[in-house]
């Protein structure tokens, strides 16, 4: 009788030690939203990462980043409308980007330049999120108030002295560069600030100035760029 007893302890104890292979499953959720997601909802999964959600003409639209590095879109009715990979993609934010009263994905990408992005604009036509070429091209992006201009900036070395600005707009789903200014500001280099245009993708010098322009800002180099391109995006459009 006791080794009967014994046995039956030895399965009870193996069976306490098994567990369902869902009951350690846990979603990761990370979202401006305070109400919760059921089990059941078309959206929950145990891969997800960050997430968020926005309304957009009435309707509802959810971006989930999931662990296998791709960013899926939903609408209302929780369908997928676009499902876009990149491994170099931190994070996204819903942030009406060109000013139309809609609001696009700005996502964050890794890389040794600050202020990298990709961009899906919302197209209120087919309420969907179309990505922009090249957009990743201009870091740090800041609109031209008023216009559909903006220009970007980054660190081209020495200790960030010298350092780069495009003028661009975005044109059927693509950025198009339409100026470029690089400064050259380390004492052993041919100092000076070399602005140029480009016209059908060929870049050609169309000023030179003196570096030392930059103290006349209160904002130095930040303050001479927002100038320079809002006084001159103009000279650098066909349009």
């Amino acid at each position: 009788m006791s080794k009967i007893i014994g046995i039956q302890f030895f399965l009870l104890l193996i069976l306490a030690q098994c567990k369902s292979p869902y009951s350690n499953q846990t979603l990761v959720q990370q979202s401006s939203k305070t109400d919760t997601i059921n089990a059941t909802d078309p959206i929950t999964d145990t891969t997800l990462g960050p997430m968020d959600s926005a309304v957009i003409s009435g309707d509802i639209y959810y971006a989930l980043f999931k662990t296998n590095d791709t960013l899926y879109i939903l609408d209302k009715n929780r369908d997928t409308i676009l499902k876009e990979g990149n491994d170099s993609w931190q994070g996204f934010e819903f942030k009406d980007f060109n000013g139309d009263g809609f609001k696009d994905i700005i996502i964050q990408l890794a890389s040794n330049a600050s202020g990298v992005e990709d961009l899906l604009l919302f197209n209120k036509s087919t309420n969907n999120f179309i990505p922009v070429k090249n957009f990743s091209d201009f870091p740090a992006p800041l609109p031209i108030a008023g216009t559909k201009y903006y220009y970007s900036y980054h660190k081209s070395g020495c200790a960030d002295m010298n350092w780069d600005s495009d003028l661009f707009y975005i044109r059927n789903n693509k950025a198009i560069r339409l100026g470029h200014i690089e400064c050259i500001a380390c004492p052993d280099e041919k100092t000076g600030i070399y602005i140029h245009k480009i016209t059908r993708k060929k870049e050609s010098l169309y000023q030179k100035l003196s570096i030392k322009i930059l103290g006349n800002y209160d904002d130095y180099k930040w303050g001479f760029i927002k100038y320079y391109w809002g006084k001159n995006y103009k000279k650098f459009s066909s349009n």
